[in-house]
């Protein structure tokens, strides 16, 4: 159990500033290119292209994460790379949903705007 806690624990605070750095990275990727790339129009909206790539790449750095934190707090590899296998695959489903459940939500108007 004390395993598992020490993961969670440096796991949380890890993950929540590579959280913020990867969400203002992909503020830097216009959401025209991803369109384009996937040939669809989102009417403004972030596609669901964008989304998948989004979790895919936010997986990546998570899973990456998990692997080093588990492999410091158990010194087992083997045990680390099965705890961050198993994550990347469960984990990414629930990103994508997460996502785009935060779409859904209404988004607060800029009063300054003239719209």
């Amino acid at each position: 159990m004390s395993l598992a806690a020490g993961v969670t624990l440096y796991e949380f605070f890890a993950k929540y500033l590579l959280y913020y750095l990867h969400e203002r990275a992909w503020l830097l990727v216009p959401p025209l290119a991803i369109r384009r790339l996937y040939g669809g129009r989102s009417k403004g909206r972030e596609s669901h292209g964008r989304s998948l790539l989004k979790g895919l790449s936010w997986r990546l750095v998570a899973s990456g994460t998990t692997l080093v934190i588990s492999w410091m707090v158990t010194g087992n590899a083997s045990l680390a790379g099965a705890i961050a296998g198993m994550e990347f695959f469960a984990k990414i489903v629930v990103y994508y949903l997460h996502e785009r459940f935060w779409l859904c939500l209404p988004r607060r108007r800029d009063p300054t705007s003239s719209d």
